[in-house]
């Protein structure tokens, strides 16, 4: 009886969810980080920020100074649009990677994600065409999903997006009448697979904007986060009115502040603006002013100098443990960034990997999670160094290595084979501008 009860309540529900809703799922991303639960498992699955670089010592006394001067103000509501003061810091921020921007063409937000899902919200009706990478972020294919709109991928390489294959996609979308309103694209350090695309590619693409009259959605949380030479500008530096650049304080403060921004043409921050307003009435004020209160103590630039050698060193730490183990798989050491994309020998199967790694200690995302059509990216995985200290990280690759000699024994003629990798140059991209 009790079985038939909770039975009718799940159909009540299931009754009562909104169209856009019913096709919801959980991400292979958030189903790994359940896994990190285990203290005997060395987790390369989420993209999180190292704790053990957390400014502490700095932040505890950052507090103190900011109530002294502030008082109660910090935790009050704010506006919509974000502190004024810190909307004029992140436009200089801007400014000096090139793109001129003013403060009220800035609209401070919960995260990046959540300016993610104001321009779904804002821009995207049913059946719309939203371009992606392929592979590419999964939160961004979430949050343009939740809006019912077409989601379709564009062919990666080794230096990002190709933009010969976007042309391709723009043509024949054409052909069969349908909306294309936005290109959603990383293409800084890119998440997943740390692409950094060529200054002549971003310029390919912004010119295809303009010929095909779509949006380019720029989410840009590793620009920092390099390993050599800066990489090269945003798209947002020569792409006025065409693009809407994403930034974050995540990756280089605290990420659970949840400080990130949208900075784009003033008609259409206005309009995500009002969006915002039914979604929160306004983001964490005192979040905004921890953020201020560091950036006005200049705190910022020689924490991120800190953070990008010790990301690097993380890095190499991984990508030479993979080496030792003389695997027959293929990656790229990124020029900065949290991940490392690693396709395993024809055969091989991500997804079946991961339970041979979890039995050996270490998890990881398969890389399905990150295509939108269905079984791309299914030899594909992605390891994030960012988390782990570099002797946890080289742990992780002998689990690994275990766990990968073990799955394609079971394949016939897959094992063994040449190790494939390629070192990328610590400058980023070919053709970036110096800065």
């Amino acid at each position: 009886m009790e079985e038939q009860t909770k039975a009718q309540a799940r159909w009540a529900v299931e009754s009562l969810l909104a169209r856009r809703t019913r096709g919801m799922r959980g991400s292979d991303i958030r189903d790994a980080f359940k896994l990190t639960e285990r203290p005997d498992l060395i987790s390369l699955a989420g993209g999180f920020p190292d704790e053990a670089a957390f400014p502490l010592d700095e932040v505890a006394g950052l507090i103190e100074r900011l109530l002294a001067r502030e008082g109660g103000r910090v935790f009050q509501y704010g506006p919509t649009e974000g502190s004024s003061e810190l909307r004029s810091r992140v436009a200089e921020g801007m400014g000096r990677l090139g793109v001129a921007v003013p403060p009220e063409e800035v609209l401070l937000t919960s995260g990046s994600q959540q300016a993610l899902d104001l321009i779904g919200r804002v821009l995207l009706d049913p059946g719309d065409v939203v371009l992606v990478e392929s592979p590419g972020y999964v939160g961004g294919l979430s949050a343009f999903a939740a809006y019912e709109a077409q989601l379709v991928g564009v062919e990666m390489d080794r230096e990002g997006l190709i933009p010969e294959d976007l042309e391709r996609q723009l043509l024949r979308l054409r052909r069969e009448g349908a909306r294309v309103k936005l290109l959603y694209t990383v293409p800084t350090f890119q998440n997943p697979t740390g692409a950094c695309l060529p200054a002549e590619r971003r310029a390919a693409l912004l010119d295809l904007a303009a010929e095909y009259g779509f949006l380019i959605v720029e989410d840009d949380p590793y620009r920092e986060i390099c390993f050599g030479s800066p990489p090269p500008p945003p798209l947002a530096a020569t792409g006025a009115g065409r693009v809407l650049y994403l930034g974050s304080f995540s990756k280089v403060f605290l990420p659970g502040l949840r400080v990130g921004w949208v900075a784009g043409p003033a008609e259409l921050i206005a309009r995500l603006s009002l969006a915002k307003q039914p979604a929160d009435l306004c983001s964490s004020l005192f979040g905004q002013k921890l953020v201020e209160a560091y950036l006005a103590e200049g705190r910022l630039a020689p924490r991120t100098a800190v953070l990008r050698e010790e990301y690097r060193v993380k890095c190499e730490a991984l990508h030479e443990a993979l080496r030792a183990e003389d695997l027959p798989i293929e990656w790229e050491r990124p020029g900065g960034g949290f991940f490392l994309w690693v396709t395993l020998p024809e055969g091989g199967d991500a997804r079946r990997l991961l339970e041979t790694a979890r039995r050996e200690g270490v998890a990881f995302v398969p890389g399905e999670a990150f295509h939108v059509t269905a079984g791309g990216g299914r030899r594909s995985l992605r390891l994030a160094y960012s988390q782990s200290s570099p002797e946890r990280l080289r742990e992780a690759a002998a689990r690994l290595g275990r766990a990968i000699r073990a799955h394609l024994s079971e394949k016939a003629g897959i094992f063994p084979a040449p190790v494939k990798w390629v070192d990328t140059p610590l400058h980023p991209a070919r053709g970036a501008a110096a800065q």
